[in-house]
């Protein structure tokens, strides 16, 4: 699996949104258990956190130590540098996992006879991640050239997964259907630029061509975005649930 987010992964845990309730609801009505829970790819625990209010234990892991040390402790996580397909956990070891924006970099054919292994009867693998925020339409062109045009060529090749929203992924476990969710938020354009700085294809861009492209496509906002206004953006939540 790629590491790209260990660089910058305080940047990671300030910048990146955070999860609907509305997800979470939906994935415990369905969880028959709630003794453990597994959060592979967990970053800084933003996903393990909220699980820690519902379920006895959770794992929590990354392959990232720079990640899991912007995590915030909490008695009933443990977490633990290690990667998705080679888990040490015993068979039916759990009631859910978890995956978000993160099964697109995993090796799928190690990775899903491991879920299969620990995951218990009538557990529930959840995989789901989100695509470009959108905003006005005079934003949402602006930022759609700056995703394909500028930085388009440096995503890694994985990234196609999240513009598919996960539809070109394997899942060999019977699915249920999941809603589609959205994350609102209120951004300045200091957060904005803060966000667009921990995407993986600025980084590649960045040493590849020796300097930053966000601050260019920030100082040509202009009225798009004025200095000091608040703007509504909205990031597409999608999933895959299978048992």
């Amino acid at each position: 699996m790629k590491d790209n987010f260990s660089h910058n992964a305080s940047d990671y845990a300030r910048f990146r949104p955070v999860y609907p309730q509305a997800l979470y609801d939906f994935l415990l009505e369905r969880v028959p258990g709630r003794q453990a829970a597994w959060d592979c790819g967990t970053g800084n625990g933003q996903v393990a956190t909220v699980l820690a209010a519902y379920f006895e234990t959770v794992a929590a892991t990354d392959i990232s130590a720079q990640q899991l040390e912007q995590a915030v402790p909490h008695p009933r996580i443990h977490y633990e540098v290690g990667s998705a397909e080679t888990p040490v956990f015993a068979d039916a070891s759990f009631d859910l996992i978890t995956v978000a924006q993160a099964a697109h970099w995993f090796d799928f054919d190690r990775f899903y006879p491991q879920v299969r292994r620990v995951l218990r009867p009538d557990g529930v693998l959840a995989l789901w991640g989100y695509g470009v925020l959108q905003s006005d339409p005079p934003f949402n062109a602006t930022i759609h050239t700056f995703y394909t045009d500028v930085i388009g060529p440096y995503w890694d090749a994985e990234r196609s997964h999240i513009d598919a929203a996960y539809q070109t992924i394997p899942f060999p476990l019977p699915e249920i259907p999941a809603p589609v969710f959205q994350m609102p938020y209120r951004w300045t354009r200091a957060h904005l630029q803060g966000y667009l700085g921990t995407w993986s294809a600025v980084q590649h861009f960045i040493r590849q061509k020796r300097y930053d492209p966000v601050s260019v496509f920030m100082a040509g906002l202009g009225d798009i975005w004025p200095e000091g206004v608040e703007k509504e953006v909205v990031f597409p939540v999608f999933m895959r649930v299978g048992v």
